[in-house]
């Protein structure tokens, strides 16, 4: 009898897959794991393995594993490093960079500043000292780490999986000689190329900038290696409103600028917005602006941009005038062209749609104030993708990606996930089924979607902040008031209609009949915490109803509290997945309502909601006061701006930051003003 060539081929694929499989499962010899990125993201993950391997867990079966990070640059610290180090003009921090949140929010438990520095450190902390700390950690109870580990000077070109072989080619070349070495191949793949890779140029709007005539320097945020001479005694103009336009602006006041404008298409005004202090007045926030062209060797022309309502281009465009530089601080994307197409992953784009169940609600306390918005279609979150598990590639395990995934803290959050990935490959994480791990993203994203905040960046229809200013142009043109201010029913008021006490009250707080008429710049004790006000000036606070709760908060800032204390849990989470020495949130779990929250203010007297860790109160607390700096509450009325040479850094409240290890506390204050040092 003939066998038919259907059930032969057939059975021939039955017995490969069972050979395929047997192969995968048992292949002797150590555990090669390529890693791709010798910055923080890929020294963390191979310290994490060597900390598994090395501790005293037996609930895995241990096998050698030998790790080889590639990284492109002459040492290891990723864009850590000095930019005069950078291959290639790559992304990588300049020299006199200082970080802009809270040192203490990136200190290690196995690994304390009081180790490494045996002194108090600074709120703040500069670049070179943060990555010694790094490069100290790793190599702590291991000397030769580096040697053992990473291979400087080599840049991956390709990474590809052969499914025959369970393995990952890896090619790579000598980035000093250029010449390529030989292939090696791998039973695991970790990109840990870092989320700012790759710098984002807009060539459409310099083209249109050079069109026009301009004939200054145009260059993007990372290019720092004649910063000095592109804005010393010069008009500069920063394209974008995050972070990097914020330190540039401030580097740009160190050395000397002229003055500074910010220009940023957001309506809200950005990243940069929440910075009430500028050193000598130098530096201009212009908020739901584009840049569009310019007219001229030195005049840029801007209009207004796409994110205000109802915009009106026939009102004509705002002009520039003798503008020198222009620094574009428009972002950075991923980097993962060394990836072969299939093995890579969609980093933040949110392209996968979330499909909300048709009776899905947000009931949030919020509702009260901005009313219940129909959601839109919305997107996973930034922190969950439907075909992975905390950076594990639930269509083939063995790619792995370390990422910080939008947690406000990206060093700390690097090393939950690094600690995640090597739990993986050492055995003593397991992981879920496909099937399992799309229901468990699924459900994080409809947790998520219940956070204002996040819910703003996964809802296209969703914006609490528009709605608060909805419900102001509301009040103020129909008469009515929907303020929940506690003065809210004399802002519709006339001033002479005001009772004698009220306006009394007013003027205390530097309110006078031109403002109250005819607006302009907020009265200096408006832009006070209750803990800046003197004593009349809350007595007068008082009348008009406030109390210190009421003063400090307002629902956008409990927006912003209310993100950190969600975002603590989300990280908290994934802690304790793998038994991380630093919990947030006590095992009976946050519960916090809004009202809570609005009492969460870094005020005396003030408290954290319940259920937070001793440390988890710490790092609350931590970061309220570090955003209190951006806003000047630490600092008290500034008279005369012109003269003032204070930046958010130059903090008084050094007692207010500790390690949530040791207890130690920052230096109380700079040795002198931080644009002298």
């Amino acid at each position: 009898m003939v066998v038919p060539f259907r059930f032969t081929h057939y059975h021939y694929l039955s017995q490969f897959n069972k050979f395929h499989r047997r192969m995968c499962r048992f292949d002797p010899g150590p555990v090669r794991i390529a890693v791709i990125g010798g910055g923080p993201s890929g020294l963390f993950f191979a310290h994490a393995v060597n900390k598994i391997l090395s501790g005293e867990e037996d609930n895995f079966e241990r096998r050698r594993i030998e790790i080889t990070v590639f990284e492109k640059s002459s040492r290891p610290g990723g864009q850590w490093q000095s930019s005069a180090e950078a291959v290639d003009n790559d992304v990588a921090c300049y020299d006199n960079l200082w970080t802009n949140g809270a040192s203490h929010s990136h200190e290690f438990p196995d690994y304390t500043y009081d180790e490494h520095f045996g002194r108090p450190v600074d709120v703040y902390m500069r670049r070179k000292d943060l990555l010694e700390y790094i490069l100290g950690r790793v190599t702590k109870g291991n000397a030769n780490f580096f040697d053992d580990h990473v291979v400087t000077n080599t840049e991956v070109i390709k990474a590809r999986y052969i499914k025959e072989r369970c393995k990952f080619e890896v090619r790579t070349r000598n980035v000093k000689t250029g010449v390529e070495n030989n292939i090696q191949y791998f039973d695991k793949c970790v990109w840990a190329a870092g989320d700012n890779g790759l710098r984002y140029f807009p060539q459409k709007l310099v083209d249109q900038v050079l069109r026009g005539g301009f004939s200054g320097r145009i260059i993007h945020s990372t290019d720092m290696r004649e910063f000095e001479k592109d804005v010393k005694g010069k008009r500069i103009v920063l394209i974008g409103g995050g972070l990097s336009a914020e330190d540039l602006a401030l580097q740009a006041v160190k050395v000397g600028v002229n003055h500074v404008t910010i220009v940023v298409r957001d309506a809200r005004g950005g990243e940069v917005a929440g910075t009430r202090i500028w050193p000598y007045d130098k530096v201009n926030v212009l908020r739901g602006m584009t840049v569009t062209g310019s007219e001229g060797e030195r005049k840029i022309r801007l209009s207004k941009s796409s994110d205000l309502p109802e915009v009106d281009e026939s009102k004509g465009c705002l002009y520039l005038d003798d503008i020198d530089t222009i620094i574009l601080c428009t972002g950075y994307s991923v980097n993962q062209n060394m990836l072969s197409m299939e093995l890579r992953r969609d980093f933040g784009d949110m392209e996968e749609e979330l499909l909300l169940p048709d009776d899905w609600k947000m009931d949030h306390p919020l509702d009260k104030i901005t009313g219940d918005t129909e959601p839109d279609a919305g997107y996973y979150s930034p922190r969950t993708s439907p075909d992975y598990y905390n950076g594990v590639s639930m269509t083939n395990p063995n790619m792995m990606f370390m990422s910080y995934n939008d947690f406000w803290w990206p060093l700390l959050a690097i090393d939950v996930y690094a600690n995640i990935l090597a739990g993986v490959c050492c055995g003593t994480v397991k992981l879920p089924t496909l099937e399992d791990a799309r229901r468990q993203n699924y459900e994080e994203s409809l947790r998520q979607m219940r956070d204002p905040m996040t819910r703003y960046y996964m809802d296209d229809n969703y914006s609490p902040f528009q709605k608060f200013d909805e419900l102001t142009n509301a009040a103020a043109s129909d008469g009515s008031s929907s303020s929940t201010a506690p003065d809210a029913q004399y802002h519709d008021e006339l001033w002479g209609d005001l009772p004698v006490e009220i306006k009394a009250a007013y003027e205390a707080l530097g309110y006078s009949e031109d403002y109250w008429c005819n607006g302009g710049d907020e009265p200096a004790a408006g832009d006070k915490g209750w803990s800046g006000l003197n004593a009349e000036e809350q007595a007068a606070a008082t009348v008009l109803g406030y109390d210190q709760g009421s003063w400090d908060s307002s629902p956008s800032d409990s927006i912003y509290y209310a993100n950190i204390l969600f975002s603590m849990e989300a990280l908290d989470e994934r802690m304790k997945l793998v038994k991380y020495p630093l919990r947030f949130i006590e095992e009976g779990g946050l519960q916090v309502t809004f009202e809570d929250i609005r009492q969460c203010h870094p005020f005396e007297g003030g408290k954290p909601p319940p259920g937070l860790t001793s440390a988890g109160r710490i790092f609350f607390l931590m970061m309220a006061n570090s955003e209190l700096h951006r806003w000047g509450e630490d600092d008290g009325c500034i008279q005369n701006k012109e003269t003032n040479p204070l930046t958010y850094r130059d903090y008084t409240n050094g007692q207010d930051f500790h390690s949530m290890h040791t207890g130690t506390r920052a230096r109380p204050s700079l040795e002198s003003t931080w644009l002298s040092l």
